[in-house]
C-alpha cells in the first residue's frame, strides 16, 4: 500500500470496520510510544469514489503528558480524480487528474 511504500517513517497500519449508514461510529486501538507520539488517518467518504477525510501527525503527547482524549475538526476533501456530477455519480475519471480541494 501507499502507507508501506513510506518506509521507515509509517510504523504501523491498520484498518477498522466499515459504517454501513451515514451515521455511526468506528474505533480500533492501536499503540503510541514516546519515540512514536504522532499519528495519522485517512479514510474514505462512500459512497463517493474520490472523497476523504484524514488528520496528519496528530500529537497524542503534549507537554510531556499523553492526552486523555483527542478531538480532530475533520473536513472532506475532494481527491480531484472522478468528475461524477454527485457523489453518486458513476465514475466519471477526471482527464486531467485535478487539484485535491476541500
Amino acid at each position: 500500500s501507499e502507507f508501506t511504500a513510506a518506509g521507515a517513517e509509517t510504523l504501523t497500519t491498520f484498518s477498522s470496520g466499515y459504517i454501513g449508514s451515514a451515521t455511526g461510529s468506528s474505533s480500533t486501538t492501536l499503540t503510541v510510544d514516546r519515540y512514536h507520539p504522532l499519528v495519522s488517518v485517512a479514510t474514505m467518504i462512500a459512497p463517493s469514489p474520490d472523497w476523504f477525510v484524514g488528520a496528519s501527525s496528530e500529537n497524542l503527547c503534549s507537554g510531556g503528558s499523553w492526552r486523555q482524549s483527542a478531538t480532530v475538526d475533520a473536513y472532506p476533501w475532494d481527491a480531484g480524480t472522478d468528475s461524477g456530477l454527485a457523489w453518486t455519480s458513476l465514475n466519471s475519471v477526471s482527464n486531467p487528474v485535478q487539484l485535491i480541494a476541500r
